[in-house]
């Protein structure tokens, strides 16, 4: 996995031999001790909480072939709708089967739910996502999906 801001997904400016963003590990680095320890300190997710979080995952660069919908990596808006904004503060928090998520710009709340329940290629057996307070939620088997879009405001 790449992070960048790049929403073609490349890495921007030139490689600095000493900073951890141009320090790309593939398959081959083995973990080290201080990140099994930090793995092993996470609590245990249900089958149903990790298969919602795998599709959530999966789906970041998902869209609609006709265009209609697309994830976008999470920081390009694919159909070129107006923009939600550059904030681009995120957070995802999960306790129990409770998923929790919070975000200011793309994508569009829309469409993380058509990624999420789309006909082909949707997580099979989720429910339509129903209204909350602020945002919206879904169901998978026993694990829920609190979504909350903040609309972005300079």
């Amino acid at each position: 996995m790449t992070v960048t801001g790049d929403h073609h997904g490349r890495l921007q400016g030139p490689l600095d031999p000493d900073s951890n963003y141009s320090r790309l590990w593939t398959n081959d680095v083995p973990v080290s001790d201080e990140e099994y320890a930090v793995l092993n300190a996470l609590p245990h997710l249900s089958i149903d909480t990790e298969t919602l979080l795998a599709a959530l995952t999966v789906r970041l660069c998902a869209h609609a072939p006709d265009g209609s919908w697309g994830i976008g990596m999470w920081f390009h808006d694919l159909t070129d709708r107006p923009d939600r904004g550059h904030a681009h503060h995120r957070r995802l928090s999960v306790e129990g089967e409770a998923c929790t998520l919070h975000w200011d710009s793309d994508p569009h709340p829309e469409d993380l739910q058509a990624a999420l329940t789309d006909p082909v290629i949707g997580l099979s057996s989720t429910s339509t996502p129903h209204p909350s307070r602020d945002g919206w939620f879904l169901q998978y088997g026993r694990a829920c999906l609190t979504a909350h879009p903040v609309a972005y405001k300079p």
